[in-house]
């Protein structure tokens, strides 16, 4: 029996908080199936032991169990259906990044980044395509934007000033460890407002950042051998991010 079936047979019985679950699990199947339970928290609006009592109703152990059978039930469907092409791939990643977003910290970033005096930007091997836009539409509006390598950042630090603003797009390394922490140690008196985006819950400079925005990793995409699927998913973000700035012409 997959899980929709069970949750048909349970669902009278279901609280408030387990119809949230359940309709989030019909929502975000492929997140509730393969991210973390700390990423799942930031699209179903319940606590973590809400989550484990629901998968106890549906007859497992923990939510543990729920997954892998969730997941079992993925493949299955995946076997009955057609292979997927590489837009369907594509077309429902960017459609996941889309729910997945909160429009509360767009609107946030947004907000800093028209008011900033500077806008600097830091984004390595693909992580550097999403940086390399937003300099276009920021530069588009008139905002002084700046793409830095982390030798030409090292130049630029004694202008930096907490007037400015820093984005660092980091998939999942901390590849401007050595920027972040300079930083942070150093310019303690006009350190700028520092925000991360990235698609790792477990990206070791966050606790660094003043605001970090997280995107769902593609896991389908890399299953097809698909290697610039995160590309996508950063570029959903600017598309948003564009929306909130009232950015019209990018």
């Amino acid at each position: 029996m997959t899980i929709n079936e069970l949750i048909q047979i349970k669902e009278k019985t279901f609280s408030k908080t387990d119809m949230v679950i359940a309709e989030s699990v019909r929502r975000f199947t492929n997140a509730f199936a393969y991210q973390q339970i700390s990423d799942i928290l930031k699209i179903c609006p319940v606590s973590q032991s809400a989550i484990t009592r629901f998968a106890k109703k549906l007859g497992f152990s923990g939510f543990q169990e729920f997954q892998y059978a969730l997941q079992n039930d993925l493949k299955t469907g995946e076997k009955e259906e057609k292979e997927l092409t590489s837009a369907e791939i594509y077309g429902g990643y960017i459609k996941t990044v889309e729910d997945y977003l909160s429009e509360e910290k767009i609107a946030m970033l947004a907000e800093k980044l028209r008011n900033a005096r500077n806008v600097y930007l830091l984004g390595e091997s693909t992580s550097s395509y999403p940086a390399q836009y937003l300099r276009f539409i920021m530069r588009l509006n008139g905002k002084n934007t700046y793409l830095l390598t982390q030798a030409e950042f090292f130049e630029f630090r004694s202008l930096l000033d907490k007037e400015d603003v820093l984005i660092d797009f980091s998939s999942s390394h901390a590849t401007a460890e050595s920027i972040i922490k300079s930083i942070k140690e150093n310019r303690k008196d006009r350190t700028p407002w520092l925000a991360l985006i990235t698609m790792s819950a477990k990206h070791p400079l966050r606790k660094y950042f003043d605001l970090v925005i997280d995107l769902p990793a593609n896991r389908n995409a890399k299953e097809a051998g698909l290697i610039i699927s995160e590309v996508y998913g950063y570029f959903m973000f600017l598309d948003k991010l564009s929306e909130a700035l009232d950015i019209k012409d990018a």
